[in-house]
């Protein structure tokens, strides 16, 4: 029988790196109970957002590699989500 492992592997696209911990905000369930972070993954791209039904990692493996790198130029997502990350 295969070796089996308790976590659970999902890939994430590659993420600029200036918002990179934002595929491990995605994975962790805490996001659904911080409404800062649960508007981050909306900002990213509103459309996909209600379309995915608030589901960050559906988010993250549909928005263009374009979308996330101009959200990583953007003083203020950037703000915002250093705040997120510093919770």
């Amino acid at each position: 029988m295969p070796a089996t492992s308790s976590s659970i592997n999902i890939l994430m696209p590659k993420l600029p790196k200036e918002i990179e911990g934002i595929g491990e905000i995605a994975l962790n369930l805490w996001w659904s109970w911080n409404s800062k972070a649960e508007k981050i993954f909306e900002r990213i791209d509103p459309y996909l957002w209600n379309y995915s039904g608030s589901n960050p990692i559906f988010l993250l493996k549909r928005v263009s590699e374009k979308r996330l790198l101009q959200l990583s130029k953007e003083k203020s997502f950037v703000r915002d989500y250093t705040c997120i990350c510093s919770v």
